[in-house]
């Protein structure tokens, strides 16, 4: 919940369960971007055909800072 899913120029934030939808998305080569404060951001590629969908479904892993010694 919470996740900002965005490509160039368009973004979400998921619901409660996770869920997202971006809508009238131009057909092509996108690349996505999930992000959530204290998570790694996760990217991927994919290519949208018109009328059809898309999955983008990351895990998305907490960022642990390393300690400088």
């Amino acid at each position: 919940a919470g996740v900002r899913v965005s490509i160039p120029g368009l973004s979400v934030v998921s619901g409660p369960d996770g869920r997202y939808q971006l809508n009238q998305v131009p057909p092509g080569l996108l690349t996505m971007t999930a992000e959530l404060s204290g998570y790694l951001s996760v990217s991927g590629n994919g290519v949208l055909m018109a009328g059809g969908n898309l999955i983008f479904s990351p895990l998305l892993y907490p960022h642990t800072p390393r300690r400088a010694y």
